[in-house]
């Protein structure tokens, strides 16, 4: 759960405490087994002060970590997030149109031939690079030189194959753009074999 989700279910929490619900939430994001193992002894006043308190310091910390961190974001990771947002809406409203044509009969013809074309050779391929850097980002707290150097896990590396499969597969118009969905997916393949072979 992201720091901003768990900040938001205490401060929901703050505003209505059930005490259970509160030692749930502080048994997932504690690090003193003493503490909830002593809150979840009973629920007297005393310790449902303490549960307070405890919740709290846990969102101040929270509170801080994401205010930080909002300061520190590069302007590339904000504009980023915004752009992959109003792709995955673009996406969404496509996807509608498509069912929309669907359900009137339509399965066929160049406006579905076209919305598929561009959710699968404009906005998911962007959308993955988008998130890669972000998550590179994330790991590393800076910025990585080229999408290449984002991808920098096995599972990360996997999903990208497996994109550039269905790339490919479908092909473009672009000659040039398919042969360098060829050239990566050909560098994907090796590297992932590579990762593989010697884990």
């Amino acid at each position: 759960m992201k720091k901003k989700e768990v900040a938001s279910k205490i401060d929901a929490w703050l505003k209505q405490p059930i005490y259970w619900d509160g030692i749930e939430i502080f048994e997932q994001h504690s690090t003193s087994k003493f503490l909830i193992d002593y809150l979840k002894a009973g629920s007297e006043d005393f310790r449902k002060t303490m549960l307070h308190k405890e919740l709290l310091k846990i969102k101040e910390t929270l509170s801080s970590q994401i205010e930080q961190e909002e300061v520190e974001t590069p302007a590339k990771i904000k504009a980023g997030k915004q752009e992959a947002r109003a792709l995955m809406d673009r996406r969404f409203a496509l996807r509608e149109r498509a069912r929309v044509l669907y359900e009137s009969g339509i399965t066929e013809g160049e406006e579905l031939h076209n919305i598929a074309k561009t959710i699968m050779q404009e906005i998911n391929p962007r959308i993955d690079e988008i998130e890669g850097i972000e998550s590179f980002w994330g790991a590393n707290k800076f910025l990585p030189e080229s999408q290449e150097v984002a991808i920098s896990n096995i599972a990360d590396l996997i999903k990208r194959r497996n994109n550039l499969r269905s790339y490919v597969s479908r092909g473009t118009a672009d000659p040039a753009k398919l042969e360098a969905w060829k050239s990566e997916l050909f560098e994907l393949e090796n590297k992932i074999n590579a990762i593989q072979n010697n884990s």
